[in-house]
């Protein structure tokens, strides 16, 4: 089948470059720890975890909970199938969300693919389309939420390069409701079609493939548009992407004496790490990175900021931990009980 052969080229790439990608990421996290070390006493790291909230952070977990149940509400709507159960979408996205979160590159992203088709029967080609239909709808979401906690710090702090930063998240909202916009009229496949055949390579195997992929797409979001539910996936989108700071509003905001907007802009710039192929292994060196610098650029002193970019880390892995095991045992007992 064309997918599975995709698929299986799309590993081989991977693991032929996975290596860059955890260099890079050891090398920023040797630099942070050494920083880390440098300008914080150890005891002053221990006495920052011990002060955190254990009723906040078993709140945040449920937060996170709340936002892996809305993102399966959505995957619900946009495989356009009533009939699927909420259960066994939580454990789909729990599960792949959990090793999206350890795999680099997003490699983990396969994960769903795999299991929408054992568990609930959704044909490869299918569950990539939805797949990326919601990738869209994340970036959207982010890209909004983004923006607007920009305009909030906008009288409250003097952010280096401002233009620039609304700039790109401008850009970023106005490509993926162009990409949104040329899928759900079915022009985007057309687009590509056209430009393959200027170049001449129309007829090889891989633009084929992308080619039924994007009509897979584009025919799942005409349904979606004639059902006029878009707003509805915009929202969810939009709360699934506002509870990865309300989590850290609850954890942090205490240790790092912030409040909730500057909150939201710096979650948020991380969570870009996470959508973008550049995720490295755990996430350990992007994640802490983009978590410094965004801190930083709110005046948060660099020791603070490269302390509590570790602490956001773990609690995050912690969390997609605790619900991929659960996710993985409620698999083992339905393929137990089959």
């Amino acid at each position: 089948m064309w997918c599975l052969k995709l698929i299986e080229r799309i590993k081989q790439f991977i693991a032929n470059n996975r290596w860059l990608s955890k260099l890079f990421g050891l090398i920023i996290v040797l630099l942070l720890i050494f920083l880390l070390v440098t300008n914080v006493k150890p005891e002053e790291i221990v006495d920052a975890i011990r002060g955190l909230n254990p009723y906040m952070v078993l709140l945040g977990f449920f937060v996170y909970l709340g936002g892996i149940f809305f993102r399966a509400i959505r995957f619900r709507i946009v495989l356009n199938n009533t009939e699927l159960r909420y259960y066994d979408l939580f454990t789909i996205v729990a599960v792949s969300n959990f090793i999206n979160n350890i795999l680099p590159a997003r490699t983990g992203e396969l994960s769903y693919l795999y299991l929408s088709k054992k568990l609930i029967k959704v044909p490869l080609k299918h569950g990539a389309a939805s797949l990326l239909v919601v990738r869209i709808f994340d970036l959207i979401s982010i890209s909004i939420l983004l923006l607007l906690s920009i305009l909030c710090l906008y009288k409250r702090y003097a952010l280096p390069s401002l233009a620039q930063i609304l700039i790109v998240i401008l850009f970023l909202l106005f490509i993926s409701t162009s990409a949104l916009i040329a899928l759900c009229t079915g022009k985007f496949s057309v687009t590509i079609v056209k430009i393959a055949n200027l170049l001449k390579i129309r007829k090889a195997n891989f633009i084929n493939k992308i080619v039924k992929i994007l009509y897979e797409v584009e025919e799942n979001l005409i349904k979606i548009y004639s059902k006029r539910i878009f707003i509805q996936l915009v929202l969810l989108s939009l709360i699934s992407s506002a509870t990865s700071f309300i989590i850290f509003i609850l954890v942090l905001s205490d240790l790092m004496k912030i409040g909730v907007c500057a909150m939201a802009f710096i979650t948020l710039i991380t969570r870009i790490t996470l959508i973008l192929p550049i995720h490295s292994f755990l996430g350990f060196g992007t994640y802490e990175g983009a978590w410094v610098i965004a801190s930083m650029s709110l005046g948060v002193p660099m020791d603070m900021a490269i302390l509590s970019g570790f602490i956001a880390h773990i609690v995050g892995l912690l969390y997609t931990l605790g619900a991929g095991v659960f996710g993985i045992r409620i698999l083992k007992e339905i393929y137990r009980n089959k």
